[in-house]
């Protein structure tokens, strides 16, 4: 019973340190998240806003983490989305996505690919 337990506990650790790593370091010095949390009408809770681009190359694939939080500001819940389109450098794109409801909503960008060789920079 005992390494059982034991084992269990280092499932349950090894699980959490593996989705804490998703986000891709620095994503924020090439992107910013203005957002919301809004109640539409036919979908019922959204997280929607623009991702803002701070790089010269555009981007595609791009894919935010979208966590749920309680008063408190601890998670509830947690949401990988892709943006449909490609980003333009230096420029914004629209998004929205459905969302289980939390009393407030945090956005990071988790991941990217930029699209080299498009004369941008």
């Amino acid at each position: 019973m005992r390494s059982t337990l034991g084992l269990l506990m280092l499932l349950l650790t090894t699980t959490a340190a593996a989705a804490q790593s998703y986000i891709i370091s620095g994503a924020e010095q090439y992107f910013g998240v203005e957002s919301e949390g809004i109640e539409s009408k036919c979908w019922g809770p959204e997280v929607r806003g623009y991702v803002y681009s701070k790089y010269g190359s555009p981007a595609t694939n791009v894919r935010l983490l979208i966590e749920g939080q309680d008063a408190s500001g601890a998670t509830v819940s947690s949401v990988v989305a892709q943006i449909p389109g490609v980003i333009p450098g230096n420029d914004r794109l629209y998004f929205e996505v459905r969302v289980p409801r939390a009393a407030s909503y945090r956005v990071r960008v988790a991941s990217w690919d930029f699209i080299r060789g498009s004369g941008a920079m």
